[in-house]
């Protein structure tokens, strides 16, 4: 006995219907005294054959158009023999078929490449074997027939189109909810502003109102003093007041209702006391009371003025916070968080308007125009 080829499997099946595979060819002497048999080469090789398939999908109204290329051999050579097989591309393809239209029904248009990874998988376990013939490997390609593929891109394109739709709304909602916010901001700044303002105007009006009571209290100490020669109170008035001194020395030189003795006394009385000086007399060309000639002087000295700041020490972040900036006199009691000593000003007699600036530091944003002072609250 010969060796068989590479890829050739010998097989004998003798008269009496016994099959089986021998390691070799059997020589002419074997062949003339040995039983009876008939001796057959089977071709155990891989091959390669190429199936084309329409499978159905799950939907049943669409089609995947599959190509696969099987790699197969056979098995089991005797088996073959015994079922007279003789076209082994045949039978692999008609398997393949079949198992195709039942897997084929599992899966949807969108479902291609799963499609693909489960025929190599099924194909590759207990489905490898077709009778006496084996599949070695299959590389298969799926892919949709026109109406599926038309169908599947109105799908996807819908899709598309509902995302965009979505995405048009979500941001729609978003500046929706922006705007409310910036509205809302907008609000509180306005109400802020609004408080501000009133704050500050009612604090004008008590100022004003303050002021002109001082004036009032001041004219009808003046008046007492010069009518009555009541130098106690007016000492007391100027000597926390010594700004006053001209103002009280115009009063007398305006005065129609005391003698010039009363008022000469009177004012050399505050002369003694130290409240007034002469020199104060000359600017007003009044007489001194020793008779001395006035010596007129230059104007007025401006009084000394602040500049006042006031703001919450504090503040969460995002909070609205107001800065009132005002221009007072030295001695002014109003409530501040910082001050600063001016220069001295030219402030005529009917006030004069100012501007101040102010540069936010790291931390703080301005916010909206400032709140200009009404005409009343000029800096006087």
């Amino acid at each position: 006995m010969t060796s068989a080829r590479t890829g050739v499997a010998i097989v004998v099946q003798t008269a009496t219907g016994r099959t089986e595979v021998v390691p070799g060819q059997r020589t002419a002497g074997e062949s003339l005294f040995g039983p009876h048999s008939t001796q057959y080469e089977v071709d155990t090789a891989e091959h390669h054959t190429t199936i084309e398939a329409a499978v159905k999908t799950r939907d049943d109204s669409y089609a995947f158009q599959v190509v696969v290329t099987v790699v197969w051999q056979v098995a089991d050579p005797a088996e073959v023999v015994r079922r007279r097989l003789d076209d082994g591309a045949a039978t692999i393809s008609a398997a393949v078929r079949d198992r195709l239209k039942e897997l084929g029904r599992r899966f949807s248009l969108e479902q291609t490449v799963d499609f693909e990874h489960y025929l190599r998988d099924e194909f590759a376990g207990p489905g490898a074997q077709v009778g006496c013939l084996r599949i070695v490997l299959v590389a298969p390609d799926v892919s949709l027939d026109g109406p599926g593929a038309a169908h599947l891109a109105e799908v996807r394109a819908a899709r598309e189109q509902m995302r965009i739709i979505q995405f048009n709304h979500e941001i729609e909602v978003l500046r929706r909810k922006n705007a409310d916010e910036i509205a809302g901001i907008a609000h509180r700044y306005e109400v802020e502003r609004q408080r501000i303002s009133r704050a500050y105007e009612i604090e004008n009006q008590e100022r004003e109102a303050a002021r002109q009571q001082r004036e009032r209290d001041r004219t009808a100490l003046f008046q007492q003093a010069i009518e009555h020669g009541d130098q106690a109170m007016l000492a007391v008035h100027l000597g926390a007041h010594p700004e006053d001194a001209a103002d009280f020395i115009r009063a007398v030189a305006q005065d129609k209702s005391a003698t010039a003795e009363r008022h000469a006394a009177l004012l050399s009385a505050l002369i003694d006391r130290k409240l007034i000086i002469a020199a104060d007399l000359g600017k007003l060309a009044i007489v001194p009371p020793d008779g001395g000639t006035p010596t007129p002087t230059g104007p007025t000295p401006e009084p000394d003025r602040l500049l006042v700041a006031q703001m919450p020490a504090a503040a969460a972040p995002g909070e609205l916070l107001g800065l009132q900036v005002r221009i007072v006199m030295a001695d002014s009691s109003a409530p501040r968080t910082k001050d600063a000593p001016l220069k001295a000003l030219a402030i005529p007699a009917d006030g004069a308007d100012v501007t101040i600036t102010a540069q936010p530091e790291h931390g703080l944003l301005a916010e909206g125009p400032p709140v200009a002072c009404s005409p009343g609250s000029r800096t006087r």
